[in-house]
Order: structure tokens, then sequence, then C-alpha cells
């Protein structure tokens, strides 16, 4: 975890990414968890 950390504080954009990614992950995850499409929701909230 420390290792990760060290490696995204000097790039803004790679941090951003990995929150990117991370947002991308959990809505998949949730989307297995509830057993239906929450893309189209997950969307919107985002915006």
């Amino acid at each position: 975890m420390v290792d990760r950390w060290e490696r995204i504080q000097d790039s803004p954009e790679t941090l951003y990414r990995s929150l990117e990614h991370s947002k991308d992950t959990l809505m998949l995850e949730r989307e297995e968890l509830d057993g239906r499409d929450l893309t189209q929701e997950g969307l919107e909230t985002m915006e």
C-alpha cells in the first residue's frame, strides 16, 4: 500500500486515473451485488 502511494504522489494524473479505475471497479461490484444494471444510474450520479 505504501509503495503505491509513493508512486502516485509525484503524478496527479496517475492518482486521478487510479481513482477513476477504483470507481469503475466499485460500480461493477455493486452491479453484481444488486443483481441489476446500475451503469446509467452511476453515470447520472457522477454528472
